[in-house]
C-alpha cells in the first residue's frame, strides 16, 4: 500500500472519530504535500521476470566452459564517459546521463540492480545498461535486440551527444580486428562473438605499502587475507564483423 492511500486511510479514520483537534488536523494537512512529494520520488522499481536478454546474472545465461586466461587488460576498459565499475557507479551515472529509475531482478546469486539509458542511432536504439550483482559489476551497449520488460524505464540522455563507448576506445559498430587489437587475443572465439575469461591475483593497496612480496604460504592469516582474486569477463557480440553488443564485467573474490 502507498504512503498516499495509507495517509488517506488515517484521515478517514479520524474524520469519522470526529476529531476536532483543530492544530492536529492542521498537522496532517500540511504533511500531506510532503507524503506526495515522497511517494512520487520513489525511483526503484523490481521487475518478477528475467526478459534481460542481455545480462550475465539471468539465470539462462549460458554459463562460460573454458579456463582463464592469466592476464589484466587496461582498466579503461572498465568505465564509459567516467562511470567506472565501481560500488558508486549509479551515483556517477545520474552525474553524467541524467536521472534513471532503479530496476530489481532476481534474488540471492542471481540478484541485480539496473540503471538503463537509451540513445537514438540512425533510426535504432542503442541501450547502456549499468548492472551489480552480489559481487560483481558490470555495464552493457548494444543495439536493439528481442523485447525486454524495462526498457521503457531508460530515459534517453541529453547529457552526451552520440552514443558513448569506452574509455579505451571500444564502441557500437566497431570492426572485430579493432576490437581485437584493443583487447588482445580472446579467450574464445565464435563467428558472431570473440569471449574474454581472465583472472589474476591481487595485493590490497594496504598489504602493498606494509610489506615486500613474499610466498603467499609463509605469510600470516591475516595477511593473507588482503589477497583477492579479479575475475573479468567480456563478450563482444558482432553483425556483419561490427560490435553490436558488448558486456564487460569484473568482481573481486577472496
Amino acid at each position: 500500500m502507498s504512503s498516499l492511500n495509507r495517509l488517506t486511510r488515517v484521515l478517514l479514520y479520524m474524520w469519522g472519530k470526529r476529531i476536532r483537534a483543530s492544530g492536529a488536523l492542521l498537522l496532517l494537512i500540511i504533511s500531506v504535500p510532503s507524503v506526495i512529494a515522497a511517494a512520487g520520488s520513489a525511483r526503484t522499481v523490481h521487475l518478477d521476470d528475467d526478459s534481460d536478454w542481455w545480462s550475465i546474472l539471468n539465470p539462462n545465461f549460458i554459463p562460460w566452459k573454458f579456463s582463464p586466461q592469466n592476464r589484466e587488460v587496461s582498466s579503461s576498459n572498465f568505465s564509459v564517459k567516467n562511470v567506472a565499475l565501481q560500488k558508486d557507479m549509479f551515483k556517477r551515472a545520474e552525474a553524467g546521463f541524467g536521472e534513471s529509475t532503479r530496476v530489481t531482478r532476481g534474488d540471492a546469486a542471481s540478484g541485480r540492480d539496473q540503471v538503463c539509458y537509451s540513445f537514438s542511432e540512425n533510426a535504432q536504439s542503442a541501450y547502456l545498461v549499468f548492472e551489480q550483482g552480489e559481487v560483481s559489476y558490470t555495464f552493457y551497449l548494444f543495439r536493439d535486440g528481442p523485447r525486454w520488460s524495462g526498457r521503457d524505464l531508460c530515459p534517453k540522455s541529453s547529457l552526451v551527444g552520440p552514443v558513448p563507448g569506452t574509455s579505451s576506445g571500444l564502441y557500437l559498430g566497431q570492426p572485430r580486428a579493432q576490437v581485437e587489437s584493443i583487447l588482445g587475443k580472446p579467450s574464445a572465439t565464435f563467428p558472431d562473438r570473440t569471449l574474454y575469461f581472465l583472472v589474476t591475483k591481487r595485493e590490497s593497496a594496504a598489504k602493498t605499502s606494509r610489506q615486500p612480496s613474499a610466498d603467499i604460504a609463509s605469510q600470516p592469516a591475516d595477511r593473507m587475507a588482503d589477497i583477492f582474486y579479479l575475475s573479468v569477463r567480456i563478450e563482444v557480440r558482432f553483425m556483419d564483423s561490427k560490435l553490436n553488443y558488448l558486456m564487460v564485467s569484473k568482481a573481486e573474490t577472496d
